[in-house]
């Protein structure tokens, strides 16, 4: 199976995790640093879910009209039936379905992610082998300065100046020059160094 890679704005949206041990709980903490509706139902729900201020927890074994709002549900319960039988009806239901460590009945899957300010990166192996996902992400990691995120701040300030300076015909390899030379010095530039570039394409 091969998955399309999509990056979903969960901002206000409903998702459902079913299950209240610790690979919930994982998954938990990943969902809720991005704003969604995040909803945990679980007969017993432990106790660290209780850090997670925008999470709402519901102490009972789920029913399946709890799907009907959802715009994602992930089932990590740690009954293998009870994922299945959650990622059926959430296919009747037309909600998209992550079952925790069972891609054949996954219509998503999550994986390894790199973040450095907006920039994200996600790796996935479709499930095949989840510790290549994390061995990439570690020596891509590595290859991405710290400051990064001042980086493409600093580049994004640049943009509009470019473009309403320069020929569309320079402004490829100038971005590209820019964008290189902060990279080797992994920060943004002093400004002798901007002019010092700037002047190599005609300004």
């Amino acid at each position: 199976m091969s998955y399309y890679p999509l990056f979903f704005d969960l901002e206000k949206k409903t998702v459902l995790l079913i299950g209240g041990g610790h690979v919930a709980l994982e998954k938990a903490g990943r969902l809720n640093k991005n704003g969604c509706r995040l909803r945990v139902i679980a007969p017993q729900i432990l106790d660290g879910f209780s850090a997670l201020e925008q999470a709402e927890l519901i102490q009972r074994t789920w029913k399946p009209e709890d799907l009907d709002d959802a715009f994602l549900v992930i089932a990590a319960t740690d009954d293998a039936e009870q994922n299945h039988q959650i990622a059926k009806i959430a296919q009747e239901k037309r909600v998209l379905c992550n079952v925790v460590d069972d891609a054949a009945y996954s219509q998503a899957i999550f994986c390894s992610v790199i973040e450095r300010g907006p920039l994200t990166i996600g790796i996935s192996t479709g499930g095949t082998s989840p510790s290549a996902a994390v061995y990439l992400k570690e020596k891509i990691a590595q290859t991405i300065p710290e400051r990064f995120d001042e980086i493409l701040e600093y580049l994004g300030s640049l943009r509009p100046f470019i473009l309403e300076t320069f020929p569309k015909s320079v402004r490829p390899k100038l971005f590209r020059a820019l964008f290189e030379a902060c990279m080797e010095q992994g920060r943004p530039l002093g400004e002798d160094e901007l002019k010092e570039i700037l002047a190599i394409y005609g300004r």
